[in-house]
């Protein structure tokens, strides 16, 4: 007989997990000011399809995370700042820390990223943000041990 190891039971073990959020910023999601628009966002008072995601996911992952310091990531956008769609750019303007603190601060990010964002096109490329995770999972790891 094999004993199933669970998600649950790696968590009460003791096994800590590290989020991270990446929010897709590309024309796929629509025109902005629209409200068919997964952006779409008239006011702070009204949700989108975004904040859903971000309150029903985040606040759950959230338990599981000690710190609940969550790296936030966009892609596909070109900030008022940067001239060019960006496929990975910290959402709290600093890529050597991006974490933000609960799922309010992802929301705050997100807030703040909407009033610069111009939703870019060309295509859904989230490899750059796959490939800079993966190596921030890797310095971590290593820290660790």
């Amino acid at each position: 007989m094999k004993d199933r190891v669970t998600f649950l039971d790696y968590v009460m073990g003791g096994c800590q997990i590290k989020v991270s959020v990446a929010i897709d910023f590309t024309g796929s999601n629509g025109d902005m000011k629209d409200p068919a628009c997964l952006h779409y966002m008239p006011n702070r008072d009204h949700n989108n399809d975004y904040t859903e995601a971000i309150n029903a996911v985040v606040s759950i992952l959230e338990s599981y995370c000690h710190e609940k310091q969550f790296p936030v990531y966009g892609f596909g956008a070109s900030l008022k700042e940067l001239k060019e769609i960006s496929h990975c750019f910290a959402m709290n303007g600093n890529i050597y820390a991006p974490e933000c603190n609960g799922v309010q601060g992802v929301l705050d990010a997100y807030y703040s990223t909407l009033q610069k964002a111009h939703l870019g096109f060309g295509g859904t490329r989230f490899d750059k943000i796959l490939e800079y995770v993966n190596q921030h999972a890797e310095v971590m790891s290593q820290e660790i041990n």
